[in-house]
């Protein structure tokens, strides 16, 4: 993936931005890696999405009445999204090696047509391992 400006001090505050105010996760019902922020203020949003691509969409939530947007990757593109990040991750490091530590189809969408049982299970135990992190985030 080429990162639009590729400048390390982008990646550096995307890195920071998204230890503060993103999540590593799985998709529960294609058990697809994903990355995803949500935010009141949909300016960062946009300079993420510049320098990795992805979607912003509004969110169904709302801080203090206030409308939230999200912006997430998914499949492959979150993967190389977290190769780029991890030399700048400190205490979600973990999270994104959980997300790289899947292999992706070739046609890019996250998860082959059928999972074996194993690779099912694995990402299974995935989704349960940041499920659980998720829990104890203060």
């Amino acid at each position: 993936m080429k990162v639009a400006g590729g400048h390390s001090h982008k990646i550096a505050w995307a890195a920071g931005f998204i230890e503060g105010e993103g999540c590593f996760l799985m998709h529960k019902s294609t058990l697809s890696p994903q990355l995803q922020v949500t935010q009141v203020v949909v300016a960062p949003l946009g300079l993420l999405q510049k320098l990795f691509g992805g979607h912003i969409y509004k969110d169904k939530r709302r801080v203090n009445r206030r409308q939230t947007h999200c912006w997430v990757v998914s499949g492959s593109r979150a993967q190389e999204v977290c190769k780029i990040l991890l030399p700048f991750l400190t205490f979600k490091k973990s999270q994104a090696q959980i997300v790289l530590s899947f292999k992706i189809a070739p046609n890019g969408k996250g998860r082959p047509l059928r999972l074996s049982s194993k690779e099912r299970r694995k990402r299974l135990n995935a989704w349960e391992t940041l499920k659980s992190i998720h829990r104890k985030a203060p």
